[in-house]
């Protein structure tokens, strides 16, 4: 169990380590810290004019990949002659401001504006937005479980840990909403009494468990709520007797950075 366990941690810490933002054609990313970008006249990125200071949240397309730098382009295209977010101070000081203003380019879209992104900026500035409908995958785990009672048993919370890697899909909803929808097989514990084994074994017991689970994760922003249902599977004469056996277990995590897609990882942290 041990070696499981730092094997996945390993395999967490590796992707996260590798993972970061590179520039793709055609991709969509936006900028997470104020950004000096500078109009350029082409996709070639060849500057022109003054820079211009890009408030965080602005989503934006990768035009071109140049020597200059990386060429985008906003995605949102609205005219509003009194936009005055154009200095870092005044994004910092300006608690209204709103992604309105020109460079976004001309309300009817007849004046497409391009920008250049010094290429050694990029990978601090911005973080790439996940397609509609992606794959994800990551290691997840559960310390919380609930096992519904019945006529004959009695509901059970227990805290046995479990962990292991994850699939599924992701969709984008709007803003900051993305939903997940996950496979997993866990690697844990299960224990074992005297109540929840019908008097069969004389004293309590912990027994490693395989698990396979399925899961819901609600993620906005940088929080994370999940709803998983599994169940567990061990061997032994306890499991054997044991009254939750075959019976799904439901669990509730909340954590941060659980799941990204293809080309990152992420870990439930609870």
């Amino acid at each position: 169990m041990k070696k499981i366990l730092l094997l996945l941690i390993c395999f967490a810490a590796f992707e996260k380590a590798q993972s970061q933002t590179n520039p793709e054609i055609g991709k969509h990313f936006k900028f997470i810290k104020p950004t000096k970008v500078k109009e350029c006249d082409d996709r070639a990125g060849n500057p022109k004019g003054n820079d211009i200071w890009i408030p965080v949240e602005y989503e934006f397309i990768v035009e071109n990949i140049t020597q200059n730098g990386v060429v985008i382009s906003f995605l949102k295209w609205k005219n509003d002659p009194s936009a005055k977010a154009n200095t870092k101070e005044k994004i910092n000081s300006d608690a209204n401001n709103e992604k309105n203003d020109t460079y976004r380019g001309s309300r009817n879209n007849d004046a497409k504006k391009l920008f250049v992104v010094p290429t050694v900026d990029f990978p601090a500035t911005t973080t790439k937005l996940a397609d509609r409908l992606s794959a994800v995958y990551g290691v997840s785990s559960t310390l919380i479980k609930l096992r519904p009672g019945s006529s004959d048993r009695n509901i059970e919370i227990g805290n046995n840990f479990n962990v292991g890697p994850s699939g599924g899909f992701r969709f984008r909803g709007r803003k900051n909403f993305n939903h997940f929808f996950l496979a997993s097989v866990l690697f844990g514990s299960v224990k074992f009494t005297t109540a929840n084994t019908r008097n069969n074994i004389s004293e309590e017991t912990n027994e490693f468990s395989v698990t396979p689970s399925i899961g819901y994760v609600l993620d906005f922003g940088k929080a994370q709520v999940g709803f998983f249902t599994g169940i567990d599977i061990a061997s032994g004469s306890a499991y054997k007797s044991w009254i939750y056996k075959n019976r799904p277990w439901i669990g509730f995590n909340i954590g941060v950075s659980i799941f990204k897609d293809t080309d990152n990882t992420g870990v439930l942290q609870p």
